[in-house]
């Protein structure tokens, strides 16, 4: 999954708060998990594309970790972020 945060990376853009922007208002505090359509928002608003084996891989991912985060469906954006090799600064301030 290193290729999605080398492709975070490469937007140039803010990943994080486009994340947290994609779990809609109020998300800025508490436990931030995200579902595999709010992952697919924000990376179409940084326009980040995903080859099919990285979205493959992603999909299970997201198989194995769901309901680890207490919501059926979804992971802890830190736990994302840790898994495409990309540190979570500001999201992990604010889950801490």
């Amino acid at each position: 999954m290193s290729a999605i945060g080398w492709a975070l990376i490469g937007s140039g853009k803010d990943y994080e708060a486009a994340l947290v922007q994609a779990l809609g208002p109020g998300a800025t505090t508490g436990r931030l998990a995200i579902t595999e359509q709010q992952l697919a928002q924000a990376l179409g608003t940084l326009r980040v594309d995903i080859a099919a084996p990285e979205r493959r891989e992603l999909q299970a991912f997201f198989k194995d970790r769901q309901g680890r985060s207490g919501s059926k469906g979804t992971v802890e954006l830190g736990q994302f972020l840790e898994a495409v090799g990309l540190p979570a600064q500001t999201i992990g301030a604010a889950a801490a």
